[in-house]
């Protein structure tokens, strides 16, 4: 049995990953090795302003609480991360939403959100970096990677401009300024009139 580290992409002020992508070998674990399918779990890395990963949290559950496990632990092992910055340049804490995969799956493109809109391409995605303060509001919002529609990326840092997020907090609890990242996808659908 094998579990793979899927790197993100990481782009910008986001914490950048010291560590090739690799697949990590969890054949020893006799419940992993009695599974066949292929599974996938996502986990949230909180990434301190030094770059080390203090906590590790499921985000989306394999379904499979000892693969899950699994997961945070090879992370919290083997991941390291330069830091993140801010928009001044200064270092500042990430979440950082991380795919492991068991049997080589791959993980499903996601979202974070989903606006509907009355014209997209299809398939359009807008990724965010968002900089939140302590309390959860977003200050800063930039284009990482473009829906390819210039109009649809402005839409998307408004609509999660206005969000609060929610609050990051450092290994001893407390509340700090953070950069995460979003996926912001587009649908269209009619438009009735009332």
């Amino acid at each position: 049995m094998l579990l793979a580290l899927i790197a993100g992409s990481m782009m910008g002020t986001m914490p950048v990953a010291q560590f090739a992508p690799r697949m990590l070998d969890v054949s020893q674990a006799s419940v992993l090795a009695a599974m066949t399918a292929p599974m996938v779990t996502w986990a949230d890395l909180f990434v301190d302003t030094g770059g080390r990963i203090g906590r590790c949290t499921t985000a989306v559950s394999s379904g499979s609480a000892m693969v899950d496990r699994v997961a945070c632990d090879r992370a919290m092992r083997f991941a390291r991360f330069a830091p993140a910055r801010d928009e001044d340049g200064q270092p500042v804490a990430a979440i950082v939403r991380q795919g492991f995969a068991v049997n080589r799956a791959m993980p499903p493109p996601e979202v974070d959100f989903a606006l509907t809109v009355d014209r997209a391409p299809a398939g359009a995605v807008a990724d965010l970096r968002v900089v939140a303060d302590p309390a959860g509001r977003v200050l800063t919002c930039a284009v990482d990677g473009s829906s390819g529609v210039g109009q649809l990326d402005h839409i998307a840092c408004q609509a999660v401009s206005g969000l609060v997020r929610p609050v990051v907090r450092d290994v001893s609890g407390a509340p700090v300024r953070a950069v995460s990242r979003l996926s912001v996808g587009f649908a269209t659908s009619a438009v009735s009139p009332k």
